[in-house]
């Protein structure tokens, strides 16, 4: 923290810790006013103005009691116009209750975690549900948006889906603009990618771990900061005319990389791309124990499930990662983490391994 700051004017802030030990530190109000600013642009493109109504689909605020929450829960809703349906108490003998909120409230957008997002879209298709009226948009932030996500969210609200890249302890860093492209704000920060294990410069265009520097924030200053994601910038400008950079691939988290028993590296994602077109199973969780270790958690749905594709998705994560033992587990639901959000992969050992003989 910069020496003569003057306590009463900084704003405590904290990571979310849900991949670790909550990471606290300090802002001024110049820089959280830049981020909200950010934030309020990249709305104003799907015509979304300040004070617009919105339903919040989100966690718990962090660690705070009965009394605290209850005092935030008022500001929200009077002072920040948006009501919030908590992200971890989603399930089907509620989601009419939800549907009836929302309309009754009637937003003009939604805002929430991708998986949250995706789950109340799913049991409103199951419920036979609509809204009823129109959303300008249906924004996902805090997690990836894979794109099995996207469509069950689309085809539920009937609303552009638009992706929000950003992080308690970055910031608003981009937007995804009307013609697809997530646009950096580089007025607020200075964005670089480096190799995860050697921490070298990557050339645009390949993935590696994001750095940020803040450009602004004069109490507690981050440079070079690592947030924990992976992704790649882009030398392409976007045909929707906004100047501002452009993200080429967000790839979710560090902790989301595997290690594969040949010692390379494979993103956690390729699950999403073995059972995305399989309407066998609801949803999943890959864990990594060890490189030659892993529990896979399936949802079989109801009326769809067939036998051959669980031998299909075995198939699949071996070719990715080697001849590993395999633990199945078909479970009722895969529990989000306390904040609401639901992590579909995670390694649990170090990312630098020795290649292992197959």
């Amino acid at each position: 923290m910069t020496i003569g700051a003057n306590p009463g004017e900084l704003i405590p802030n904290r990571t979310g810790g849900s991949t670790g030990e909550p990471t606290r530190f300090f802002l001024d109000r110049p820089t959280v006013e830049r981020y909200e600013a950010a934030r309020w642009l990249g709305l104003s493109w799907y015509g979304i103005r300040i004070g617009d109504p919105s339903v919040m689909i989100w966690g718990s605020p962090i660690e705070l009691n009965r009394q605290d929450a209850r005092r935030y829960q008022l500001k929200e809703r009077w002072l920040k116009n948006r009501l919030m349906i908590p992200a971890y108490d989603l399930d089907q003998s509620r989601i009419e209750e939800h549907v009836r909120t929302i309309r009754r409230f009637r937003p003009v957008y939604l805002y929430g975690y991708a998986s949250a997002l995706a789950l109340f879209a799913e049991l409103m298709l199951q419920a036979g549900l609509r809204l009823g009226f129109p959303l300008k948009a249906v924004v996902s932030t805090a997690e990836t948006l894979h794109d099995h996500q996207r469509a069950v969210i689309t085809e539920a609200f009937e609303a552009p889906v638009v992706n929000e890249y950003g992080a308690r302890d970055g910031g608003i860093i981009a937007y995804q603009c009307p013609a697809g492209s997530m646009h950096a704000f580089s007025e607020n920060c200075y964005l670089e990618v480096v190799d995860p294990v050697a921490g070298e410069p990557l050339p645009v265009g390949e993935v590696g771990v994001l750095l940020v520097t803040d450009l602004h924030n004069r109490v507690m200053p981050r440079l070079r900061y690592q947030l924990g994601d992976m992704l790649a910038l882009s030398s392409q400008n976007c045909t929707c005319g906004i100047n501002y950079p452009v993200l080429q691939e967000i790839d979710g988290r560090v902790d989301d990389m595997f290690v594969s028993m040949r010692g390379s590296f494979v993103h956690g994602h390729f699950i999403n791309h073995i059972i995305r077109n399989m309407e066998s199973f609801r949803t999943f969780q890959l864990v990594q124990h060890e490189p030659d270790r892993l529990t896979l958690r399936l949802v079989k749905h109801p009326e769809r499930f067939r036998a051959d594709d669980e031998e299909k998705v075995l198939q699949g994560i071996r070719s990715a990662l080697g001849d590993a033992s395999i633990r199945l587990e078909y479970v009722k639901h895969i529990p989000p983490t306390p904040s609401g959000k639901t992590r579909y992969a995670i390694r649990e050992c170090p990312l630098t391994v020795s290649p292992r003989p197959e």
